[in-house]
């Protein structure tokens, strides 16, 4: 009996996998999307649902979630503008949304985000493979991020097919994980 109800248990999670769906920002709650930012960054780092509603305002189509049933559990977003022009020097500077240009071929990731529950299990991935198709079908050919100078993001971001441009000192505020050290990477898609 035991190994029957292992056996259906190991069927619901491989369903529940299977289940995942990436959606757009229509398919969302703002709450939903606000509930992944706080449980993937924490209070002191989240964006506020202002903030958030505004980035979805001035760039719905930068927005990938992911669900596993009905659950949204994680999400990235990225605006589009010249990298080459605006050659950002720290976080703050990459995710102005003043600097979006709806017609440019380069994007950049201001957030990925995936709830604490379902890391480690390819949301990210599947996130970033989504907004990959997603850029390829609106015309962008070069995709961004700005990551902490990390091990574990290093081969995350790497994994992904995205190459390092270069080391930014004082990327992002000092909070012990990179000293405030962050990497610049771009994938062409």
């Amino acid at each position: 009996l035991y190994t029957n109800q292992k056996s259906i248990y190991t069927s619901c999670e491989y369903y529940c996998y299977m289940s995942d769906e990436i959606v757009s920002v229509e398919d969302v709650d703002l709450q939903d999307i606000y509930r992944v930012e706080v449980e993937a960054w924490g209070d002191d780092l989240s964006a506020s649902k202002s903030t958030i509603e505004e980035r979805l305002d001035t760039h719905a189509e930068g927005f990938v979630g992911i669900k596993n049933g009905n659950e949204l559990v994680g999400y990235l977003y990225g605006i589009r503008y010249d990298h080459d022009e605006v050659d950002p020097r720290t976080w703050e500077e990459a995710t102005d949304l003043d600097l979006h240009d709806p017609e440019s071929d380069q994007m950049y990731i201001t957030t990925v985000g995936v709830s604490e529950d379902h890391r480690g299990q390819g949301y990210g991935t599947k996130l970033l493979q989504g907004l990959e198709e997603r850029a390829r079908e609106i015309g962008v050919q070069e995709i961004y991020l700005g990551r902490r100078d990390t091990k574990g993001n290093e081969k995350f971001y790497e994994s992904n097919g995205y190459e390092e441009v270069e080391k930014i000192e004082g990327w992002w505020p000092e909070d012990g994980s990179s000293e405030g050290h962050g990497v610049m990477m771009k994938k062409e898609v």
